[in-house]
């Protein structure tokens, strides 16, 4: 994780690895893991309790810009206090984009699983139960999906017996896509393999 730049240690140059995590330090080590860059030379923060002469202000910021962090009712972030097991599960939820909005989306959720001290009256507990839901997928069915470029929708195929692989913004992967029109003689040309860069993430 030091080789990724995601954790980097404290300016004395240790890591402390039986000290706590604070809240600014979780948005700050999120941000970097998305590999997304904190905001620059900011004039006024979105939290009446993180100045913008903070350590952490333009990680939290940028957290807070991509919807991945929300602060509290009181417009307080509370940067230097210890983050809860469940805060972070919220906040990894969402940069997942594993975020579910509503109760009506928990059937199969969690594989059964039932945690006795998280009733559903808990305001993490949609989170919690998301972050319990294994995310593999083995044997696919056939689909065809489509990626849409600047100028036009392409079709990709899946081959239906690999297991799914969640990408996350920044990934390179090889795709094979088809060839718009027909060759000279009127056959269709062969389909081509194409490197794709992922540079944005949308929610399922």
């Amino acid at each position: 994780m030091k080789d990724e730049g995601i954790m980097i240690g404290d300016t004395s140059g240790t890591f402390r690895p039986d000290a706590p995590i604070t809240r600014a330090e979780a948005a700050a080590a999120l941000l970097r893991m998305l590999k997304v860059a904190p905001i620059q030379n900011l004039t006024a923060s979105s939290f009446t309790d993180v100045p913008v002469t903070n350590w952490a202000a333009g990680y939290i910021e940028a957290m807070q810009k991509n919807g991945y962090i929300t602060g509290y009712p009181d417009g307080t972030y509370k940067p230097t206090v210890n983050i809860l097991r469940s805060e972070f599960t919220a906040i990894a939820d969402r940069t997942l984009g594993r975020e579910i909005g509503n109760s009506s989306q928990v059937t199969g959720l969690a594989g059964g699983v039932v945690w006795p001290d998280v009733p559903t009256t808990q305001w993490a507990y949609l989170y919690i139960l998301e972050a319990s839901t294994p995310h593999t997928v083995a044997n696919a069915v056939k689909l065809d999906r489509t990626i849409v470029l600047t100028s036009k929708t392409i079709p990709l195929f899946s081959d239906g017996a690999s297991a799914v692989t969640i990408h996350k913004v920044g990934d390179v992967l090889t795709a094979i896509v088809p060839v718009d029109g027909l060759l000279p003689n009127g056959s269709v040309p062969a389909a081509r393999t194409v490197t794709v860069a992922i540079t944005i993430k949308l929610k399922p």
